[in-house]
C-alpha cells in the first residue's frame, strides 16, 4: 500500500511517520515537491504518485494570523484537501483528513457529537469546516477525523509555551473559562494507524474504510481548563523552582480570533466504529511528561555527544 502523507514533518505528520512505519510505503514530499497553496502542484504530485490512501496531516494552524490571512488559510484548510480528495477519488484512493474542535461555536454544554452543527467563531474554524466539507463531498470514501488541544514534544504548542515561560518567569497568567481535552500528536498517530489496520482494504484496485467513511472525534477523555492544563503541567515537570499559575478570565487575555468556551469531544462514534480506547488527557500529559523530562536529562559529567 502506498501512502502519500502530507504534512510529515509538523506535530501529528512526525508522529505518524512512525506509528504508520509497518502500515505501508509512506511518501512524504516536501513543500518543494507538493505545495498545498498550489493546485497545480497537487495535481501534479498526485498524478505521478498514484498513492492508495491520501493522509493529510498538513494544515494552517496559526488561529489569530488566520483573521488577517482568511484567504491563504481557507487555500490551505478547505481548498486544498478537496483537491486532494478529488484527485484520490479519481485513481481508486481513500483519505483521511484532520479537523478541529474549532467548528463548533462553545455555546454547548455537554460534549460534542459527530451529529451536533457545526458554527465556527473564528476564520480558522470556518476555514477548517469548509475543508471537512469539500473533503466529504468529493471522496465517498473519507475520514475526517476531528482533534481537540494537541500538544507534543515537537514544534511550537502549549505545552512547550508554559514551560518556556516557566523557565523565565514565578507567575503565569492563563485563560481559565475555555474547557477542552488536551491530546498528544502521539496518541492521535496511534488513533489513525489502528483505525487503518481495522478498516482500511483495497477491492479490485479502490481503496475503501469497509463502509465506515464518515466524520468521527478523537480526543483524549476527561477535560480541563487551559488553566488547569498549565497547573498539570507545572507539577509534572520537575522545575528547579516553584512558579503560581493564576487563572484569568478570557477578557483579560484578548485574542484577534474568539475561541469557544467549550470544545470537549464525545468520541463514542469512533469507539463503536473502531473499537479505540481514548486515554484520559491527564494519564496521557503525565506520560509525555516522563518522555519529557528523559529527553532534557543533563549529561553525565565528561561524557560527550558525535
Amino acid at each position: 500500500m502506498r501512502i502519500l502523507l502530507t504534512g510529515s514533518t509538523g506535530q501529528i505528520g512526525w508522529e505518524l511517520r512512525h506509528a504508520l512505519a509497518g502500515v505501508g510505503s509512506i511518501i512524504t514530499p516536501n513543500r518543494e515537491e507538493l505545495d498545498l497553496a498550489d493546485p497545480s502542484s497537487i495535481e501534479k504530485f498526485m498524478v505521478k504518485l498514484r498513492p492508495d490512501l491520501v493522509i493529510n496531516a498538513s494544515g494552517y494552524t496559526a488561529v489569530d494570523k488566520a483573521e488577517s490571512e482568511s484567504t491563504r488559510a481557507h487555500q490551505i484548510n478547505a481548498t486544498a484537501p478537496g483537491l486532494l480528495a478529488d484527485l484520490a477519488r479519481q485513481r481508486g484512493a481513500a483519505i483521511i483528513h484532520y479537523s478541529t474542535d474549532y467548528v463548533f461555536d462553545g455555546s454547548k454544554p455537554e460534549p460534542y457529537t459527530t451529529e451536533d452543527c457545526p458554527a465556527p467563531i473564528n476564520a480558522y474554524g470556518h476555514s477548517k469546516l469548509r475543508g471537512e466539507q469539500n473533503v466529504l463531498d468529493a471522496n465517498n470514501e473519507s475520514l475526517v477525523l476531528r482533534l481537540s488541544w494537541m500538544y507534543g514534544l515537537r514544534r511550537r504548542n502549549f505545552l512547550l509555551a508554559i514551560l518556556e515561560q516557566a523557565s523565565q518567569r514565578d507567575q503565569l497568567r492563563v485563560v481559565d473559562d475555555q474547557v477542552g481535552s488536551p491530546t498528544t500528536c502521539t496518541l492521535v498517530a496511534a488513533w489513525t494507524a489502528q483505525i487503518i489496520e481495522r478498516s482500511f482494504n483495497i477491492t479490485n484496485g479502490r481503496s475503501t474504510f469497509s463502509g465506515k467513511a464518515g466524520i468521527y472525534h478523537l480526543a483524549c477523555s476527561g477535560k480541563t481548563s487551559w488553566c488547569g492544563f498549565a497547573r498539570r503541567i507545572i507539577e509534572l515537570a520537575d522545575l528547579p523552582k516553584p512558579v503560581d499559575v493564576v487563572g484569568i478570565p478570557t477578557s483579560e487575555y484578548p485574542t484577534p480570533a474568539k475561541r469557544p468556551k467549550q470544545s470537549v469531544l464525545n468520541c463514542e462514534t469512533a469507539v463503536t466504529a473502531f473499537g479505540l480506547e481514548f486515554t484520559d488527557w491527564d494519564t496521557a500529559l503525565q506520560q509525555i511528561m516522563v518522555d519529557y523530562r528523559k529527553a532534557n536529562e543533563p549529561s553525565p559529567a565528561g561524557s560527550t555527544t558525535s
